[in-house]
């Protein structure tokens, strides 16, 4: 049986879309410490894990942090020079301000789609394309995921 990314690829076949087999990628790097370490595993960065901050904003995780990584200004809004600000008597640490931002990015990323199903990757690719330019252009690719 066909996965449906098969299937989805076969219908891109009949319409003549031919599948690109390897996309270039341009490196970029944000100016300071990088957001992400080179290390497979769990991300840390001052003492914060790096994860969502909800069971739905698995991909505006994934959006923040390559953001940040191609950005010297997102990486800036996450963790700004300076102390800490206080708001409502609270002191925001990067913990709070990362997870404010998945929040914030699932909101513009989901406009008809419910937001409790997550991001879908056309939202992702859009707001890439709009909010880190740097990053390249991104757009959506069925993958056939039971052929080599």
């Amino acid at each position: 049986m066909r996965t449906v990314c098969g299937v989805g690829r076969r219908v891109q076949a009949l319409f003549g879309r031919t599948p690109v087999v390897a996309a270039r990628v341009r490196p970029v790097a944000a100016l300071g410490r990088p957001l992400l370490g080179t290390d497979p595993g769990g991300q840390v960065r001052d003492g914060v894990r790096l994860d969502q901050a909800d069971g739905t904003t698995c991909g505006s995780a994934v959006l923040v942090a390559l953001s940040a990584w191609a950005s010297a200004d997102e990486l800036g809004r996450l963790d700004p020079a300076g102390p800490d600000p206080v708001v409502a008597g609270v002191r925001q640490g990067f913990g709070a301000r990362y997870d404010a931002r998945q929040k914030q990015v699932h909101r513009e990323t989901n406009r008809l789609w419910p937001r409790a199903l997550g991001t879908t990757p056309w939202g992702m690719a859009r707001w890439l394309t709009r909010n880190v330019p740097a990053a390249g252009r991104y757009r959506v690719r069925l993958v056939d995921d039971s052929s080599a």
